[in-house]
C-alpha cells in the first residue's frame, strides 16, 4: 500500500519530469539552472522558473560569442485540452523579433535573415479560449515563462544575446485542436507550435505592452526545434 501512495505522490510531481528535460538540455550541450528563483515584476512576490538553460555560440571571425537563453517551463499534461488558432499577425511578430538588438544587427547585414526565424515558420498561432478548453496549464505556463524571462532581461551582460520562452510537455497525445469535420470535429497536435500572447506589464518607470510567442513542443520534439 505505501509503494502505492509513493507512486501517487511521484506521479502527480512535476520534478522528475523536470529533471528528465534539464537532463536531456545538458546532452546537446546546454548549461541548465532548475528550479531558479525570480522576483514576480507583477507582484514582488518569489517565484519559480522550471529550468534557465544558457548556450554559446561563436560567432565566426570575431572571437565573440552569441548567448541564447530558454526560460523553459515543464508540464505533464493531466487531461484532455483542445487549443484554437489564428492566423498569425506577421506584422506583430516581425516587430517581436526587430525588438532584439541582434535581430536588427542581423536584418542589417542579411535582410533574409529575418525570413528565416522560426517564429515565421507556419500560418498558425495559438490562443488561450479559457476554463472549457482545460487551458489553464498554458496559461500558467507561458504566463511564468514571461515573468521570468522579462525578471531576469537585465541581470546579467552578454554583449551579444537572444531569449526564448518555452513550454515541453511530456507528450501531445492529450492535446487537441477542432476541425471541421462531424464524424471527428477535432485532430490531435503532433507537431510544435507557439501560443501568441498580448502581455502587459510594468518596468520600473512605466507600463509596457508588449506582443510575444512561446513556443509548445513535447519532449521528443525538443531536440529538433532546438
Amino acid at each position: 500500500m505505501k509503494k502505492n501512495k509513493y507512486k501517487e505522490i511521484i506521479d502527480k510531481n512535476g520534478s522528475g519530469f523536470n529533471l528528465k528535460v534539464s537532463d536531456h538540455l545538458k546532452s546537446l550541450g546546454w548549461e541548465t539552472s532548475p528550479a531558479k528563483y525570480y522576483t514576480d515584476p507583477t507582484t514582488g512576490k518569489a517565484r519559480e522558473i522550471d529550468i534557465v538553460a544558457t548556450k554559446k555560440f561563436p560567432i565566426v571571425g570575431s572571437g565573440k560569442a552569441l548567448a541564447v537563453r530558454l526560460f523553459v517551463e515543464c508540464k505533464k499534461v493531466p487531461q484532455e485540452n483542445v487549443v484554437w488558432f489564428i492566423d498569425k499577425d506577421e506584422k506583430k511578430i516581425r516587430n517581436l523579433i526587430y525588438s532584439n538588438r541582434v535581430m536588427r544587427i542581423a536584418e542589417d547585414k542579411n535582410p533574409y535573415n529575418i525570413s528565416q526565424h522560426h517564429y515565421l515558420n507556419g500560418q498558425k498561432v495559438a490562443i488561450l479560449t479559457g476554463r472549457d478548453g482545460h487551458n489553464d496549464m498554458f496559461y500558467d505556463g507561458w504566463n511564468n515563462c514571461l515573468h521570468s524571462m522579462i525578471s531576469f532581461e537585465n541581470q546579467g551582460y552578454e554583449e551579444y544575446r537572444l531569449d526564448y520562452p518555452v513550454m515541453v510537455l511530456d507528450s501531445f497525445e492529450k492535446i487537441h485542436t477542432p476541425i471541421e469535420d462531424d464524424q471527428n470535429p477535432s485532430a490531435e497536435i503532433k507537431d510544435s507550435f507557439q501560443f501568441g500572447v498580448d502581455y502587459s506589464y510594468n518596468d520600473e518607470k512605466r507600463k509596457i505592452e508588449k506582443y510575444f510567442l512561446v513556443d509548445v513542443v513535447s519532449f521528443e520534439s525538443l531536440k529538433p526545434l532546438l
